[in-house]
């Protein structure tokens, strides 16, 4: 009797502690889908940062070789006139 008794505790013991470990086990898999969540929105606020840091970068680009052509440009003419000023 004593051993179907213990036998009886013991499986209630089980079922506590595993019921408890489930518990414990589903709030950290919660836990983990909403940290996964917010990864996502601030991975996604990133990238469209990133997209517009690169479209600003190639616009300077746009703009850098403009001036540098218009200098060149500039800077031939003015050896132009120059060469006319000297003959």
């Amino acid at each position: 009797m004593n051993y179907e008794l213990a036998k009886v505790a013991l499986l209630n013991d089980s079922q506590a502690y595993y019921e408890k470990n489930l518990n414990a086990f589903n709030n950290n898999m919660s836990l983990l889908a909403l940290n996964t969540f917010e990864i996502s929105s601030l991975l996604e606020v990133a990238q469209k940062d990133n997209n517009r840091v690169l479209k600003i970068a190639k616009s300077i680009a746009a703009h850098t070789n403009f001036i540098k052509q218009k200098s060149k440009d500039l800077s031939n003419k003015m050896r132009d006139l120059h060469s006319k000023l000297d003959q």
